[in-house]
């Protein structure tokens, strides 16, 4: 049965690029809205469920042409998120540097680190995406950063100046399904296309923070999690399936 309504949701994610016209978008809308939440409430009450390979093996699309229209999003796009949460449960995934942190005091290397911040994209080259990102991943990679500490009980402040750390995950689907977390973060692994303008000056900007991850959900998050962002960016705004389900 999942079979059925896994066709019937890409059919109705199949959106045109250029809408017919306001009428028929605002009624496309409404009918969108009615049939996730049928489809939300046929998953309910006969319990199904479906792995993640098969979730981002057999839908193809994604809602990201309704940004054409330039309508508010938000409740469809909450209703399909119920919908694939309840479909898909290992959607909901939590870094393990993001769950709540033990009863200790910071370490030493965690005390040394600045802010970390991340880019993830599958357009990192001459596409608007990295034409728009180019110049702020490397500005952001060039600052420091000013932290001051106030310590209440010593009446006390000491500020220290510490990297502002920039790391770009960009994600190729021409790299091996099989290429491990530690290949890709020693730089061991890398795309069989070398890049355009725009791929060569984030690299040398970056250098090994610039990761090539294939479209492999579990080294994705393996990756981006030992990382251990403070603020991870998804540039591709739902261009993207991969991405997208991240």
């Amino acid at each position: 049965e999942w079979k059925s309504i896994i066709f019937r949701l890409r059919m109705l994610l199949t959106i045109p690029n250029i809408p017919r016209s306001f009428e028929f978008s605002t009624n496309d809308r409404r009918v969108m809205i009615k049939t996730l939440k049928s489809f939300t409430t046929t998953i309910q009450k006969r319990n199904i469920s479906i792995p993640l390979t098969v979730l981002l093996h057999e839908i193809s699309a994604t809602p990201f042409h309704l940004s054409h229209q330039g309508l508010n999003d938000l409740d469809i796009q909450l209703t399909l998120s119920q919908l694939l949460t309840l479909l898909c449960p290992q959607l909901q995934f939590t870094s393990h540097h993001l769950l709540p942190p033990p009863l200790s005091p910071p370490t030493t290397q965690q005390q040394q680190t600045g802010l970390r911040i991340g880019f993830i994209s599958t357009h990192f080259y001459q596409h608007s995406i990295g034409r728009i990102l180019i110049g702020v991943i490397h500005r952001l990679s060039e600052l420091s950063l000013q932290f001051t500490h106030y310590d209440s009980d010593l009446n006390t402040t000491q500020t220290d100046q510490k990297p502002l750390e920039v790391y770009v995950f960009s994600i190729d689907r021409s790299l091996s399904s099989n290429t491990s977390k530690d290949d890709i973060l020693s730089g061991a692994s890398s795309s069989r296309d070398e890049g355009d303008q725009i791929t060569q000056l984030l690299k040398q900007a970056l250098g090994a923070r610039y990761l090539v991850l294939p479209s492999q959900m579990d080294i994705i998050r393996d990756v981006v999690g030992h990382v251990q962002l403070d603020f991870l960016m998804f540039t591709d705004i739902g261009m993207d399936l991969s991405t997208y389900a991240l």
